[in-house]
This record gives structure tokens, C-alpha cells and sequence, in this order.
């Protein structure tokens, strides 16, 4: 798996002034090109900050405590992004932003969890709905299909989302070369 490229930025936009005269800071996290902009509850004098420090400038307490706050914003960020990257997950910025606001996408499920969780219902079907033997296949499946994502893609698992038309052109392929699956048995 090729390394993603990573960037978070902090700007004021000065067409936005809040109700003290100060302008609210905005926080750009980019993630392969993609970008997602949200704004901080953070407000500064526009006179004190530096674009190219992405910092305040000045030492008096309200700007040390606002320069803080930044810093600590951007290691929470660049700390979350590091999980996601060895968790396996394919980053994208709305995953980051949603992680540290506390809010995690539930309804991005998994292709191997969704697929443990069948064999699990089969298994407790097995000698009554179905056949023992075809629940020995779904579990075959599952390994195949394990195997196929650590060896393709170089991760645990991947979302549903991802599973599009190519990965399962290369999941056959896959099964009938590698785990010399005949037309039959490799055709999805």
C-alpha cells in the first residue's frame, strides 16, 4: 500500500469577522488531495497572526493560550491520522475531523466483519437450514477472502464501500491463480 500524503493548515479568512472584531480560524486538513476546511472556536486578532507560522505573534498570556490551543488541535489531528494509518483504514479528512470531534461512522461496516457475521448465522443453522458442508465453504470463502485483502491491498480488511467492480475483477483473478479455484467456484 502506497503512503497517503498528509497536511493540516490553519488560516484566517478575513471576509469573516465575528461579533469582537476578531476573525474565527479555519483548519484545512488534506489527505491525498482531498481537503475539508472547518472552523475553530477560535477568534484572533487578524493584526497578530502569521500566515506563514500559522501561529499568533506576540507574548502576552491570551496569545500563548491561543498559540496552545493550536498546537495541541494539530497533535490531536496529525496523533489521529497516525491510528487510522495503522489501523489499515483508507484516511480521508471528514474520518479524521469526525474522530476528533468524538463522532465515529458507524455505518461504514467492513467486508470481512459482514462476512464473519453470515458464517456465524450459517454455523447456528448448520444440519438444520443448511448443509455443514456449505457452511465448511463459507468459511473457505472467508479465508480466501482474507487472504486475498492482506496480499492485494496490504490491510485487514476494507470498507463495503470500497468494494467495487475492480476489486471484484481482482478477487476472481485472485481466486482461480492463486488458490487455483476453477470457473465455477472462483466466479462471484
Amino acid at each position: 500500500m502506497k503512503r497517503s500524503t498528509f497536511k493540516i493548515l490553519f488560516a484566517v479568512k478575513p471576509s469573516k469577522v465575528s461579533r469582537n472584531g476578531e476573525y474565527p480560524v479555519f483548519m484545512r486538513i488534506t489527505v491525498n488531495g482531498k481537503r475539508l476546511e472547518t472552523t475553530l472556536t477560535l477568534t484572533v486578532d487578524i493584526n497578530k497572526w502569521n500566515k506563514d507560522a500559522e501561529k499568533l505573534i506576540g507574548k502576552d498570556r491570551k496569545t500563548a493560550e491561543l498559540n496552545s490551543r493550536l498546537d495541541t488541535v494539530r497533535l490531536c489531528i496529525m496523533e489521529i491520522y497516525r491510528e487510522m494509518e495503522f489501523e489499515a483504514l483508507e484516511v480521508n479528512p471528514l474520518m479524521i475531523l469526525n474522530r476528533y470531534r468524538g463522532v465515529e461512522d458507524d455505518n461504514r461496516r467492513t467486508l470481512l466483519a459482514v462476512f464473519k457475521e453470515h458464517n456465524e448465522r450459517c454455523r447456528k443453522l448448520a444440519g438444520k437450514d443448511m448443509s455443514p458442508a456449505t457452511v465448511m465453504r463459507y468459511e473457505t470463502s472467508y479465508r480466501h477472502t482474507e487472504q486475498f485483502i492482506k496480499s492485494q491491498y496490504k490491510k485487514d480488511d476494507v470498507y463495503l464501500d470500497d468494494v467495487n467492480h475492480q476489486f471484484i475483477n481482482d478477487y476472481e483473478f485472485f481466486l482461480k491463480t492463486e488458490r487455483n479455484c476453477n470457473h465455477n467456484s472462483a466466479t462471484v
